[in-house]
């Protein structure tokens, strides 16, 4: 998810209640009002301390909490993440946590994005959810602070179940063509039933940050209830 995104229109498909991040954290300067795409300035910590396998992680407050993430757990909760725009070039992989803090991680992963299971065991009613940031194997993020400024991250929880689909999924459409203004991009979805439901497989290898997304459907959705994409047009953000 490079950080021209911030100029760019998100098509956005959120069904039910997920937890995305907000502002609460003071260097998350914006969220965007449909896609929930984050905005991270940090102009005053040292970049130097981010490099190598022991360095001191990030922690962003996201703004939910373990109260938050209690009222839509169910046996199939996810963490779903993308930060790959605070990674340069040289970074060869990143351990992204949700976490109570510095002393208790609820769920973690490996990679700039990616989608994990969140054990219910795992989650306690108290503390205010950060995300928790620990590059494993990077040579740096960037080469000064001031390259880190208006970059775009994601930190959401979904949630799957009878009765239950939290969920956002956000488009990355192409354009067909130089100069075409054509842009295209799909949705795939997967029906829940008796069989899948509680699959792992189900949920873990869902695109839901690509042109192609995969969504999933718990029950019949029709009329209001209808799947639809979020967008502004005429230039503004979504």
């Amino acid at each position: 998810m490079p950080s021209t995104l911030s100029t760019h229109l998100i098509p956005t498909l959120t069904i039910g209640n997920p937890l995305s991040i907000d502002t609460t954290d003071s260097q998350i300067v914006g969220v965007t009002t449909y896609s929930k795409i984050a905005y991270y300035t940090n102009t005053t910590d040292a970049i130097a301390k981010q490099q190598g396998a022991l360095a001191t992680p990030y922690l962003i407050n996201t703004g939910y909490t373990g109260t938050n993430l209690n009222a839509i757990d169910t046996v199939n909760t996810y963490f779903n993440w993308n930060v790959a725009s605070l990674f340069n070039a040289t970074t060869i992989d990143a351990r992204v946590c949700l976490s109570e803090g510095s002393g208790h991680d609820i769920v973690c992963g490996v990679g700039q994005s990616g989608i994990v299971e969140i054990d219910s065991d795992g989650v306690t009613a108290a503390g205010t959810k950060v995300l928790y940031l620990n590059i494993s194997r990077a040579s740096s993020l960037y080469g000064s602070d001031a390259d880190m400024t208006n970059l775009p991250i994601i930190a959401d929880v979904f949630s799957y179940g009878a009765g239950v689909n939290n969920a956002i999924y956000r488009i990355l459409l192409e354009e067909t063509g130089d100069n075409t203004a054509t842009f295209e991009g799909s949705i795939e979805y997967e029906m829940l039933n008796q069989l899948n439901i509680n699959l792992d497989a189900t949920y873990n290898a869902l695109a839901t940050v690509d042109q192609d997304v995969d969504i999933i459907i718990e029950q019949d959705m029709t009329d209001e209830d209808s799947p639809r994409v979020n967008y502004f047009d005429l230039g503004a953000r979504c």
